[in-house]
């Protein structure tokens, strides 16, 4: 299958590519001038998209930002521009649309998950119609070399006194691997072209379309993330206390002034509320047992993984 893989620069979509690679699909990006970043939030018009869907057989949308940027307002970036793309697809015929999303966007009241969440409802509304065959995929905490989270928690893991925000020590997740999520795409992918290759008298659907959920095989709550994190690294377990709510919100304040942490309103909504789900589904698109929990841990905390990118939220 060609593959229109949106977000392949990002922390996520990078995986993607790899895992559609290895199955033997061809991975088509976005054309772009040489030397410049791909610009979604000029693409919000269905025209803007059915030339770059020529030759295509599905979609996959990796893209997501933390925050906004000079010229990339979220509204555009997450939304307009998505909802364009969906739209582009079911006029054009390419049917199996795959987007990563987030979970607990559905209560969130950012802006990051506000938008996320319009489109989400854009494609699934597609989907309902019979117009397209997707997928809206919603990860929980997502780790692996070169993340948002990961170099989060690998930062936080590394200081002998912790200070934890009232409202996200007890926030419980199910953090998954990056490769594990990658793969899951690539999967569901391949079901769906084994599906259209073994009937053609009627219109072909993907085997899973909807809402998914991608959770790890391991409930625990953010704290007990961040101890893990940090005895994987040999180092002894961190002193607690608690932060003031009022002290939270200000330095969530200013992380969002600051663009080099991942630390923001948004990470902290995120770690604030519950982020967990049923792992069965999740389990059978994937098609093969979840890497256990500490080999995710062991392998994020790796020298090589403090870096961050605003590519993708994971």
């Amino acid at each position: 299958m060609n593959v229109l893989l949106l977000g392949a620069t990002g922390f996520i979509g990078r995986h993607v590519a790899q895992a559609l690679h290895a199955q033997g699909h061809t991975v088509v990006y976005l054309p772009t001038p040489q030397g410049q970043r791909m610009d979604m939030a000029r693409m919000t018009g269905v025209a803007d998209w059915l030339p770059c869907l020529a030759g295509v057989d599905a979609v996959v949308n990796a893209v997501g930002v933390l925050r906004e940027r000079p010229g990339q307002p979220m509204v555009q970036v997450h939304t307009a521009a998505p909802v364009a793309l969906f739209q582009a697809c079911a006029q054009a015929g390419v049917r199996r649309v795959l987007q990563v999303s987030a979970l607990g966007v559905d209560a969130g009241r950012t802006t990051y998950a506000r938008t996320k969440r319009d489109a989400d409802a854009a494609l699934l509304a597609l989907t309902r119609d019979g117009r397209l065959d997707g997928v809206v995929l919603r990860p929980s905490i997502v780790l692996g070399p070169g993340g948002a989270s990961t170099a989060l928690f690998a930062q936080l893991a590394r200081w002998p006194v912790l200070g934890w925000p009232r409202r996200a020590r007890q926030g419980r997740v199910q953090p998954l691997s990056v490769t594990d999520l990658a793969w899951g795409c690539a999967n569901w992918l391949a079901g769906a072209a084994t599906a259209t290759a073994t009937t053609t008298a009627q219109r072909q659907e993907a085997p899973v379309t909807g809402l998914v959920c991608a959770v790890g095989p391991q409930t625990c709550s953010v704290a007990e993330l961040v101890a893990q994190c940090r005895a994987s690294l040999g180092l002894a377990p961190a002193r607690v206390w608690i932060w003031p709510d009022a002290l939270v919100t200000a330095s969530a304040w200013l992380g969002d002034a600051c663009p080099v942490t991942p630390w923001g309103r948004t990470t902290l909504e995120l770690l604030a509320q519950d982020n967990v789900a049923d792992a069965a589904p999740w389990t059978q698109l994937l098609g093969r047992p979840q890497q256990p929990l500490a080999t995710t841990i062991s392998q994020a905390m790796a020298p090589a993984t403090n870096t961050a990118t605003q590519e993708n939220l994971a």
